[in-house]
C-alpha cells in the first residue's frame, strides 16, 4: 500500500470523485476543506479521517453545531488522547467511530547533564497565549527568588498577551532571571530540556500534551494542572506533582 501527500484542492477532488484509499484531514486545515466535505457523497471504497488536535469549543463552549456536523461528515475521527475521545463521543453524535493514537514514545530517558551545582532551573515550552497560563505563572513567581525561568514558545500567536507577559517579566528582573526563547528547532529543544532541573506547566487545557511527554523522556520532574495525559506520565510524588 502506498503513502501519498497531495495538495488540499487535490486531495477534496480526489474525495469527490470517489477515488478509493483513506484520506486523513488534519484539523489545522479544517476550514480550508469542510465547505467541501460536508454533505459528501459516501463511497464503498473510500474512508476519510479527520485527524483531530484541537477545535477551540473543546476549550470551555463546547462544540458548535457546525463542529458536530463536520466531524459526523467523517468516517473516522483520530484524537491524541482519552480525553479529547471522550469529548468527541459525548458532544457528537454517538455514530461517530473515535480512535485513539498516543503520540511518542513511553520509555524515559536523559542524557546525563550535571547540574547539582547550579541554581534551580526551570522550563517552560509553550505558546504565549491565554490558555497556556504564562502570565498566570508569572505572576505567582515573586516568591520564587533565585530562580531561573526559561520559557520557549511563539510570541507571535497573540500579541497582546505576549506584551502582557514580557511587562510582567520585567518588572520581575532582579528577584528572578526570566528568559524568553522564540521556536527552536527538536534538536535544540532537547538540549534545552537536559539543561534544566524541573519542567513546569500552567496551561489550563491539553488534548495530548506533547511537551509533558518531551519532559517525561528528557527524565525532567514536572510540575502541571491536571490536563491532557499528564497524568500518563507523571507518577504522583516521585516524579511531578500534578
Amino acid at each position: 500500500n502506498a503513502v501519498r501527500r497531495i495538495s488540499l484542492r487535490d486531495g477534496v477532488r480526489a474525495i469527490n470523485r470517489g477515488e478509493p484509499g483513506i484520506f486523513v484531514v488534519d484539523s489545522l486545515f479544517r476550514e480550508e476543506v469542510e465547505g467541501w466535505l460536508i454533505g459528501r457523497r459516501r463511497f464503498p471504497d473510500q474512508q476519510v479521517y479527520f485527524l483531530l488536535h484541537y477545535l477551540p469549543g473543546m476549550q470551555d463552549s463546547g462544540l458548535t453545531v457546525g463542529d458536530r456536523v463536520f466531524l459526523n461528515a467523517m468516517d473516522r475521527v483520530i484524537v491524541t488522547g482519552t480525553a479529547s475521545a471522550r469529548y468527541v463521543q459525548e458532544q457528537a453524535a454517538s455514530t461517530t467511530s473515535v480512535t485513539t493514537l498516543f503520540p511518542g514514545l513511553s520509555v524515559p530517558y536523559r542524557r546525563p547533564v550535571d547540574l547539582d551545582h547550579e541554581p534551580l532551573k526551570a522550563l517552560v515550552v509553550a505558546n504565549l497565549t491565554e490558555g497556556k497560563g504564562v502570565y498566570n505563572l508569572l505572576s505567582q513567581l515573586n516568591v520564587a527568588r533565585g530562580v531561573s525561568l526559561t520559557i520557549v514558545g511563539r510570541h507571535d500567536m497573540s500579541p497582546t498577551y505576549a506584551r502582557d507577559c514580557f511587562r510582567l517579566a520585567q518588572r520581575l528582573e532582579g528577584a528572578i532571571d526570566i528568559t524568553f526563547i522564540d521556536t527552536l528547532s527538536p534538536t535544540a529543544l532537547a538540549e534545552l530540556y537536559v539543561r534544566h532541573h524541573v519542567f513546569v506547566s500552567a496551561s489550563r487545557f491539553e488534548t495530548f500534551g506533547m511537551a509533558l511527554q518531551d519532559a517525561f523522556l528528557l527524565g525532567l520532574p514536572i510540575l502541571s494542572l491536571d490536563v491532557g495525559e499528564v497524568r500518563r506520565f507523571v507518577q504522583e510524588g516521585k516524579n511531578g506533582f500534578v
